[in-house]
């Protein structure tokens, strides 16, 4: 689910509260409608805008915590000397090469 969906259904939860709010009270159908529709574009673009800052700050705030995190000369080289194994240690898995795969003939 991508952003603007998930702020659109927020919106529209938002907005069909509202519309049986006024058709409750007013019970035409045509003002409830127009309520509706208003309510689920204001609302869309409030939250969008709102939510996109608010994300944003807190992605900008990461990205300042990495960079103000500087690694000491030690842990260059740990992080050096563990990205250089071989990546079938890694994960547990033997090389094999093609000749010597078992044969299923019987």
């Amino acid at each position: 689910m991508n952003f603007k969906l998930l702020v659109f259904y927020i919106s529209g939860v938002f907005s069909l509260t509202i519309a049986l709010t006024v058709y409750y009270f007013t019970h035409k159908g045509q003002q409830t409608a127009l309520v509706f529709f208003v309510a689920l574009v204001v609302s869309f673009i409030l939250l969008h805008n709102v939510l996109q800052q608010y994300i944003q700050n807190r992605i900008s705030n990461m990205y300042k915590l990495i960079r103000s995190l500087k690694l000491g000369k030690d842990m260059k080289i740990v992080l050096a000397q563990h990205s250089s194994d071989e990546p079938h240690k890694k994960c547990g898995r033997r090389g094999k090469r093609l000749g010597q795969t078992k044969s299923f003939r019987n």
